[in-house]
């Protein structure tokens, strides 16, 4: 939850910057491949989302959730990527970030509405 935190303000501080160390960060590593690494990768995701919950802004508690769950898993040694989708919404534009580790979404369920960036 701590590190949710963090990601928040450092967010609400230098978003690009932010994002630059995610990206640096979404090179090394390695994807999971045993059941018991993606076991732990699948929980890492569930406890940042739950415990994020508590700490963010709950308009837009995607993207330091999403931060916080790609630094842990990197800490762990594994290959994860921030993703980051867009869309309209009427007159609104909508964005949104979820992180995917070996193909596979591990927090922030995409939507179908939104354009990812790559």
């Amino acid at each position: 939850m701590l590190l949710v935190l963090a990601a928040r303000l450092l967010v609400r501080v230098d978003a690009a910057a932010a994002l630059q160390r995610s990206m640096a960060r979404s090179l090394a590593g390695r994807e999971p491949t045993t059941a018991a690494e993606w076991q732990q990768v699948m929980r890492i995701g569930h406890a940042t989302a739950t415990g994020g919950a508590w700490v963010v802004d709950r308009k837009r508690p995607c993207l330091p959730i999403a931060l916080a769950t790609q630094g842990l898993l990197a800490r762990l040694g594994f290959r994860a990527v921030v993703r980051l989708g867009v869309g309209r919404s009427g007159n609104t534009i909508e964005a949104h970030a979820w992180v995917e580790c070996g193909g596979r979404c591990i927090v922030g369920k995409p939507e179908q509405t939104l354009v990812a960036l790559h």
